[in-house]
């Protein structure tokens, strides 16, 4: 491949091989196929990781997707989405996504959750697709899942990329009564002075700040800041990555609506995830 690419620049040059660049192609192309066999196969799972308001009430499930391969085992997001995104596959693998975790939450408030949400992530190339918002509302009237009680989740990267597509698609989906939550935020380069004017409901903290909080100099400062700064501007709070009873009370003395994490529960399958909705459930009733 380096030697195609030489060819390509100038006869004259020359180019040295480096088997590192052959192993990331191959790589990826591996993943390109475990992706066409998952969607092929039903080998995706979704997993759900529940969120609750900050004084204890559970809120909603976030789907996170998994490939479960019979071969290979589990493989996680972050070593597929990437890919899945290069190569637009990463529409049929939202769609799928999106799909499934309708279904769920749907079979769920039938069994009596109605105040439950279901947030489920939106790429960058689902965003610039103009016809998303029309898939969406499809996969709502088909699953019969009433859309106030769904949250798409997108990253600072998707809203900034394309500022005037993703509003036009966002400001779509939030007419439908779709909640929008930017996700990550703090990682990304969205601009301070211009949060106001994104046309979103929630706004996520990315998990490294949390981690910070107690653990570095002024990191709880700078959470507390953002979290003023948010609210200042209209949005609705979710801390994320929440793994100690040190930083939930941070973040409740700070200011948070909601938070996620470790602490409050790991992501598991709909089976698993039945046992905590019950568990809540009787709760509530005492």
């Amino acid at each position: 491949m380096a030697s195609h690419r030489c060819k390509a620049r100038n006869k004259d040059q020359y180019a040295v091989f480096d088997p590192r660049v052959n192993r990331v192609d191959l790589r990826a192309a591996r993943i390109v196929e475990v992706i066409g066999e998952a969607l092929e196969n039903g080998y995706f799972r979704l997993h759900y990781q529940p969120y609750q308001h900050i004084q204890g009430e559970l809120v909603g499930m976030e789907a996170l997707a998994r490939i479960e391969h019979p071969q290979l085992g589990t493989i996680a997001p972050r070593d597929f989405i990437s890919v899945a995104e290069d190569t637009g596959l990463i529409v049929k693998v939202g769609e799928w996504v999106l799909r499934e975790a309708c279904t769920q939450m749907a079979a769920w408030q039938i069994e009596g959750h109605r105040k439950l949400r279901i947030s489920v992530n939106v790429s960058t190339v689902q965003l610039s697709k103009t016809d998303f918002a029309e898939s969406v509302q499809a996969i709502l009237r088909d699953t019969k899942l009433d859309p106030r009680t769904l949250t798409l989740e997108v990253t600072e990267t998707a809203m900034m990329r394309d500022m005037g597509e993703a509003r036009a698609q966002i400001l779509r989906l939030r007419a439908m009564g779709i909640a929008v939550a930017l996700d990550d935020f703090g990682t990304g380069y969205s601009s301070l002075s211009s949060l106001h004017l994104l046309p979103v409901d929630y706004i996520k903290i990315d998990r490294s700040f949390i981690e910070r909080m107690g653990q570095q100099e002024g990191g709880s400062a700078v959470v507390e800041a953002m979290i003023g700064l948010v609210h200042q501007c209209g949005f609705e709070v979710v801390a994320e990555g929440v793994e100690s009873a040190q930083q939930l009370g941070d973040l409740k003395l700070a200011g948070a609506d909601f938070v996620q994490g470790f602490l409050l529960g790991r992501p598991q399958l709909a089976d698993g995830t039945q046992l905590l909705l019950d568990t809540n459930e009787e709760l509530a009733r005492q």
